[in-house]
């Protein structure tokens, strides 16, 4: 079925005057009946189901706990969020501060800079570490995944990796 033009401008019409108020209308119909139903559960004697939105109340992936801890231990408790922080002389860039080699041993798409987005980053450091040690990315070892992170692929053997660890381990203990 096709319109013609003065009938798809008079329903254009009517959904810019009326648009707005359809949508109300049917967002109190179905809270409306909603209630009904909680309302009839209740009624039954039946338990009503509950909805949670408290982000804090579900389980946290335990890598996004662990890159979340690094980010903070990197910047100084500024993690979650893209970051224009340079570090190391502009060697290292942001929120995870990724150097240009570490991001080219990932073989991302994109570009070096794409770093300072704190989901790009994420992605990058996940791609290191299933190159390097895919062994404790399985097992979620925490100590190994920061020590690479911060000293490259043998860093976890590395005494140097130690102290950003103790950061990152205590990062890890106050988001509990």
């Amino acid at each position: 079925m096709t319109c013609s033009y003065k009938q798809q401008f008079s329903m254009r019409r009517f959904l810019r005057k009326y648009g707005v108020l359809i949508c109300v209308v049917i967002a109190c119909i179905s809270s409306l009946v909603l209630l009904a139903s909680v309302y009839s559960l209740a009624q039954q004697g039946k338990e009503v189901p509950r909805v949670v939105e408290d982000p804090l109340v579900f389980e946290i992936d335990p890598i996004e706990r662990l890159l979340y801890a690094m980010g903070r231990a990197e910047n100084k408790d500024v993690a979650g969020l893209d970051s224009s922080i340079v570090g190391d002389d502009g060697l290292s860039i942001g929120p995870l501060q990724i150097t240009r080699p570490y991001w080219e041993d990932t073989e991302m798409l994109g570009y070096w800079e794409d770093c300072y987005r704190w989901d790009y980053a994420c992605e990058v450091v996940r791609r290191y570490w299933q190159r390097w040690v895919p062994e404790a990315l399985a097992a979620h070892d925490f100590e190994t995944l920061a020590r690479v992170h911060n000293k490259g692929p043998r860093g976890h053997l590395k005494l140097s990796s130690i102290p950003f660890w103790v950061k990152v381990k205590k990062k890890l203990n106050d988001s509990k």
